[in-house]
């Protein structure tokens, strides 16, 4: 488990807490935390390329957005591969496949309060990505991308983007302190690429997941 680290008392810590579990829902140890290379790391992912597993941190008080090798075993660091979107302050990376490409969500930087989301594409980690293309409307429906789950339904791919709503829906300029955590969730939504290649979201209010199918449904 990769994780973004912090003290408990401030921000300031900005690096990677790190454990180890032989199942997911298992007991985890945890291996303490570290700055990779000497660099800040915040908000944070994890993505297979080409047989090798990669990690994916907002850097630089969350100018850009930084990608590193981890070793075999996974419990370090080998190289910094890639930096990505420098001074754009872009965060909340989430990573997909389509087709050849892969396709990265982001959000701009704004505190807790949500904005419009960003997306970008390569057909590689390690080489240049696209300029970011707006998604969804001017909160990203209240919510800051977290993962995006890939089905496959009649032999087709179906993506279903995962968000995080601090707070729920207390969006008011509110300092975090005076959310409610109990009403911090999650937004659902498909994933629609076109032929092009754009990408937008199909907001819904309710949905089902067939797991044994594997599917996604909108049902409002």
């Amino acid at each position: 488990m990769w994780a973004h680290y912090e003290n408990g008392k401030d921000y300031s810590e900005a690096a990677i807490a790190l454990a180890s579990s032989d199942t997911p829902d298992g007991e985890f140890t945890y291996h303490g935390y570290f700055r990779p290379f000497g660099y800040m790391s915040r908000d944070c992912n994890v993505f297979e390329f080409e047989g090798d597993m990669y990690f994916i941190s907002a850097s630089n008080f969350n100018k850009d957005l930084h990608i590193y090798r981890l070793t075999d075993d996974y419990m370090g660091v080998t190289e910094r591969v890639n930096m990505l979107f420098e001074g754009q302050s872009r965060e909340a990376p989430a990573l997909f496949w389509h087709k050849d490409m892969i396709y990265m969500l982001t959000s701009a930087c704004t505190g807790w309060k949500p904005n419009l989301g960003g997306y970008s594409c390569s057909d590689s980690l390690l080489n240049v990505w696209a300029p970011i293309s707006a998604f969804g409307d001017d909160t990203t429906y209240h919510s800051q991308p977290t993962a995006v789950l890939t089905l496959e339904v009649n032999g087709a791919k179906q993506y279903v983007y995962i968000g995080d709503r601090w707070g729920g829906n207390q969006w008011d300029g509110k300092n975090l302190n005076d959310f409610k955590y109990e009403n911090s969730s999650h937004y659902f939504s498909l994933v629609e690429i076109d032929e092009e290649g754009k990408l937008t979201l199909r907001e819904c209010d309710e949905f089902t997941i067939d797991l044994e199918g594997r599917g996604f449904e909108i049902i409002k």
